[in-house]
């Protein structure tokens, strides 16, 4: 029974630290991902590119005043995964045509090809985390 016992221990110790890199790994990308969708946003006034939010588990739909860029980083480290999902988003009302070649600082979007990157990205980070 004592074998048994430590055998439950240790695997119950991976899986807690398999869970804990998961949610590095989760946290890390999301972080990036935020990171390029502020920075390749269009800057007029910069209130497009302090309206990107975080919600965790359903869209945030909020909109701010500010004009200074928006850091995520914080909320979203602070996210407990558990099967949620992370969602980045910029509900101001220019959003979508500025996606769509509005603008021409940034004629392709920034969603668009952050999401082509995203692979590239979660590789990186893959490998990062399991080295941990």
């Amino acid at each position: 029974m004592a074998n048994n016992d430590k055998f439950r221990a240790s695997f119950a110790k991976r899986i807690n630290k398999s869970k804990g890199k998961f949610e590095l790994f989760v946290q890390k990308l999301a972080v990036e991902i935020d990171k390029r969708l502020v920075f390749r946003s269009p800057v007029d006034t910069g209130r497009f590119r302090a309206n990107w939010v975080v919600g965790n588990g359903s869209i945030n739909g909020n909109t701010k005043e500010s004009f200074t860029a928006a850091n995520n980083s914080i909320e979203i480290n602070s996210i407990k995964v558990n099967g949620q999902i992370i969602y980045i988003t910029n509900s101001l009302p220019d959003a979508n045509r500025l996606e769509y070649g509005y603008s021409e600082q940034a004629p392709q979007g920034m969603v668009r090809i952050t999401a082509v990157e995203a692979n590239q990205i979660a590789r990186q980070f893959g490998i990062q985390v399991k080295a941990i």
